[in-house]
């Protein structure tokens, strides 16, 4: 019984930490296209 929990638990886990490292990863995509944008647009 307990390594079910144990695995039910885990995969809640690592399900979580995907979502965060998704929700991070569209972050830093966006603050990328922002910070190549204003740096195109002060070459200009």
């Amino acid at each position: 019984m307990k390594d079910a929990v144990d695995k039910i638990i885990h995969d809640g886990v690592e399900e979580d930490v995907a979502f965060v490292e998704a929700q991070v990863a569209d972050v830093l995509l966006q603050w990328i296209c922002v910070i190549m944008l204003s740096t195109e647009c002060f070459n200009w």
